[in-house]
């Protein structure tokens, strides 16, 4: 009797080794086959290879305007690469990625390029939609009288129609 409780522990124990074998087996064979992510792929603001064509268009209906500004401290260690400051994380790759869901998610005919504007550009008057952010950073938005002068224009402008 003692025999025949070897050979069935020693069965339970070759039957246990094979099949950790197998998952060992499987789990690296899987490892194998995953591509490891390439620095560039993850940089920050990189945007996915797209395979659908977005309806950009020069003279598109629709656009909007990302307002640059000043802080009281511009420009000191802040992410923002385009002219330095809040204003600047994330674009142009943010906007271009807000136009190509407006593009494919409407029926709306876009610009094909984001555009950034000082608020005592006289151009401004000509965008219905101003996007800002990252306003307080930076010891806060610092405005010229210029500046001033324009914004309230346009609020007072845009107050008449609504």
């Amino acid at each position: 009797m003692s025999e025949l409780r070897e050979t069935c522990v020693l069965r339970t124990l070759i039957r246990v080794t094979g099949i950790l074998l197998l998952c060992f087996c499987s789990v690296s064979q899987a490892q194998r086959q995953i591509r490891p992510p390439n620095r560039e792929d993850l940089s920050r603001g990189s945007q996915p290879p797209s395979s659908e064509a977005i309806d950009y268009d020069v003279a598109g209906e629709f656009n909007f305007v990302r307002v640059r500004f000043n802080t009281y401290f511009s420009g000191a260690g802040f992410r923002g690469g385009f002219g330095g400051g809040p204003w600047a994380i994330d674009f142009p790759d943010a906007d271009r990625n807000f136009l190509r869901g407006v593009s494919r998610l409407t029926n709306i005919r876009v610009m094909s390029d984001p555009i950034v504007l000082d608020f005592d550009d006289p151009e401004i008057f000509d965008y219905p939609f101003l996007y800002m952010l990252e306003v307080g950073q930076g010891g806060g938005i610092m405005l010229s009288a210029a500046e001033i002068e324009n914004l309230r224009q346009k609020s007072q402008r845009q107050h008449q129609f609504a």
